[in-house]
């Protein structure tokens, strides 16, 4: 039978060394609440300006909570995520940052968290997730409307399958979301290219990798999930017709 929820969701549960009753927190390091969320993100540069600068990041969510999910902010936590510091933002409750990878076409696969409090109470925890995906065509550039856009994309590793979406900013409008097997060919029809706008095509994969946490320090329900996607921006070019 076909599964078919919206997100398929890869699950690598953490079972705990010691079976049965929970183990009871160290003195002075209470449990901790900890959400995090990545998105391994490919952009290419908009079509109207540093059309040759690409950018790569790490895009990193970090929520903690004291004791449990409705438990009240962390805030004095110190957060590394593959070694760079992410400070809190007190307007959205979490540690939040794009971490930049300067290494063009360099995809790591590997994410380490390390959480650690005034306290004394330290978390490390690491995940392996399948991979990037990358748009490859079209580039950031002014489009003919002509025919049809194809949509083509890269992976870095393994394939997975694809959401693809397709955005008309002029029109304020969604144009396309259509999911795709990996190796399914894809492109906006050229009847539905509005003429004379900016289109924003994105893809994303159409699971979270999930790995669930565990441990004496670490609240029931922790997670840590990996969302992979790649955008591009394009203009579309008024079609010029002949004078009758």
């Amino acid at each position: 039978m076909r599964f078919r929820s919206v997100i398929f969701v890869l699950v690598l549960l953490v079972v705990p060394l010691k079976s049965g009753q929970d183990q009871p927190a160290t003195p002075g390091c209470p449990p901790l609440f900890v959400k995090a969320t990545f998105y391994p993100t490919y952009s290419l540069s908009r079509y109207d300006y540093d059309i040759d600068h690409n950018r790569q990041e790490l895009r990193a969510y970090i929520e903690l909570r004291q004791g449990g999910i409705h438990g009240d902010a962390v805030r004095d936590a110190r957060v590394l995520v593959n070694g760079t510091s992410i400070e809190y933002n007190e307007k959205e409750k979490d540690y939040r940052l794009r971490i930049l990878i300067q290494q063009q076409n360099h995809f790591p696969r590997d994410i380490v968290l390390e959480i650690s409090r005034p306290d004394g109470c330290r978390i490390q925890e690491e995940v392996r997730f399948p991979g990037w995906v990358k748009i490859t065509e079209p580039d950031a550039k002014i489009i003919e409307t002509t025919g049809d856009i194809p949509v083509h994309w890269a992976f870095s590793a393994h394939p997975f399958s694809l959401v693809l979406h397709i955005f008309d900013f002029k029109q304020r409008r969604k144009l396309l979301e259509k999911r795709l097997d990996p190796t399914q060919p894809a492109f906006l029809p050229q009847a539905d290219i509005p003429e004379n706008s900016v289109l924003r095509i994105w893809i994303t994969s159409d699971w979270f990798f999930k790995k669930y946490l565990s441990g004496k320090h670490i609240v029931r329900g922790s997670e840590i999930n990996v969302l992979p996607w790649s955008q591009v921006f394009v203009r579309t070019r008024l079609t010029e017709t002949e004078p009758q």
